[in-house]
C-alpha cells in the first residue's frame, strides 16, 4: 500500500470460522521483519479491528494470518 503521512486506515479482519485465530500486521517496506502495527487481541471465531495512522509517506505491506497456521477464509475489510 502507498500511503501518504498522517492517512489513517482501518483494517477489519473476520474469520470465516470459529476455529480460526486471525491476525493483521502492518510493515515497512524494507523492514519486514518488525510490524510497525500488529493486533492479536480476540479468541477464535473473533474479528480483529486494527487502526493505523501511518507517520511517513512510503509503501507498506499488510499481512493477515492465522496464529495456529490454520487455512480458512475470511473477510477483510479496509476503510479511510
Amino acid at each position: 500500500y502507498s500511503a501518504t503521512g498522517g492517512e489513517s486506515l482501518t483494517f477489519v479482519l473476520t474469520p470465516g470460522n470459529n476455529d480460526m485465530d486471525v491476525v493483521i500486521e502492518v510493515y515497512a517496506v524494507g523492514d519486514l521483519t518488525s510490524p510497525v502495527a500488529r493486533i492479536d487481541e480476540g479468541f477464535s471465531g473473533e474479528a480483529e479491528t486494527l487502526t493505523y495512522t501511518f507517520s511517513t509517506a512510503g509503501t507498506y505491506v499488510v499481512t493477515i494470518s492465522e496464529y495456529f497456521g490454520t487455512a480458512g477464509p475470511y473477510t477483510l475489510v479496509v476503510s479511510e
